[in-house]
């Protein structure tokens, strides 16, 4: 991870929402993503890019050194192979903020899991509360 990459990461310890990438917090969402109807309808290559690049991840994007969140998983093609749409949020990558945006045809290699994505946590919690 570069430097400044390293600093947008130490930085979201500091927010509020912040909770570091654990084995129960992901095997807990890795179970409710791939029990879903969504997941089991993606091809076979989409579903193990989705195992490998789960959602419930901040990720920095090594190119562009920003925080982003997965926005879609793209399937192969001749030209690029497998590749990630991505969304630059501007709350993420502050103090260096970058205008919102996102980012299509992403390799998967580009990035790098930082902790654990806030609005993925909230959206398995209001699911599982719902089942309770």
């Amino acid at each position: 991870m570069s430097n400044l990459l390293e600093q947008r990461a130490e930085a979201l310890k500091e927010k509020p929402w912040y909770r570091p990438m654990t084995d129960e917090i992901t095997g807990l969402l890795k179970e409710w993503l791939t029990s879903g109807e969504w997941f089991k309808t993606r091809p076979k290559e989409i579903q193990e890019l989705i195992l490998q690049y789960p959602p419930w991840y901040l990720y920095g994007l090594t190119s562009g050194q920003q925080v982003v969140v997965l926005n879609g998983y793209t399937e192969s093609n001749e030209k690029h192979g497998l590749a990630l749409s991505v969304h630059v949020v501007e709350e993420y990558n502050s103090p260096l903020g970058h205008e919102e945006r996102t980012v299509f045809g992403v390799p998967p290699e580009d990035l790098e899991p930082i902790c654990v994505n806030p609005i993925m946590v909230a959206r398995f919690e209001e699911t599982s509360g719902e089942e309770n």
